[in-house]
């Protein structure tokens, strides 16, 4: 691009401007020293974005880690000019994401890799250091729960239910002490949450965790109602 040495600002503009020539309504922004992001954390905030993903309200979407806010990063088309007016510098996205915080849906990605910042040497030798678990996420009917599970098959964490005609209710989620702080609750309420969404049934989250994960990314607010 066109003045590269001024550095990412000038990289987004330019990425920007070559898509408003065509038929996409969105972009995601990345960056080039992030090996330990995958194609799946992608892949959820392009499912999130669509239709039925529950954030159709938000101009632009992020990916959390923890709960904090990470890459990759959905621009809707609506917001490109204003996000390439504030990016210069080494100040790409940022700048607009910040000025705007209740315009960007957060979708949780644990377990879908890592954002972490690769520089040198020894960075790329720790990026799977602080790499959430690579975890997939079934509805164990047999045990009414959802279940978080490793690639060898160990349970991680669970989220207990009772299931209605038109509705789930949770009741109880619990991670294994020795998977805590790895990003199991996270992806585990986020899948279990975005099954329920495709069943289309309501959510009572009288489960503490479950309640305050849809505190946290209220894309799932819509969900919720009282128990009865």
């Amino acid at each position: 691009a066109d003045g590269w040495a001024e550095g990412i600002g000038a990289s987004l503009r330019a990425g920007l401007e070559a898509l408003a020539g065509t038929g996409a309504d969105a972009a995601i922004v990345t960056l080039v020293d992030q090996p330990g992001l995958t194609a799946a954390a992608i892949r959820r905030l392009v499912d999130a974005a669509a239709p039925a993903g529950g954030y159709q309200r938000y101009p632009a979407l992020t990916a959390t880690y923890r709960g904090q806010p990470g890459h990759p990063v959905l621009l809707r088309r609506a917001v490109w000019a204003d996000v390439a007016a504030l990016a210069r510098g080494e100040v790409g996205a940022r700048a607009w994401l910040r000025a705007h915080p209740a315009a960007v849906g957060r979708v949780a990605c644990d377990g879908l890799g890592t954002p972490a910042d690769v520089d040198t040497p020894a960075d790329l030798a720790g990026i799977g250091e602080d790499a959430d678990m690579d975890l997939s996420v079934t509805d164990n009917t047999d045990r009414f729960r959802y279940e978080a599970l490793t690639p060898t098959g160990e349970v991680a964490g669970f989220a207990q239910y009772q299931k209605r005609a038109d509705r789930i209710i949770f009741i109880h989620t619990e991670v294994s002490p020795e998977f805590s702080g790895q990003g199991v609750g996270s992806t585990l309420a986020a899948e279990a949450l975005d099954d329920v969404r495709r069943q289309g049934l309501a959510v009572v989250p009288q489960c503490p965790y479950i309640r305050a994960f849809i505190d946290r990314h209220p894309a799932y607010a819509d969900l919720v109602v009282a128990d009865a």
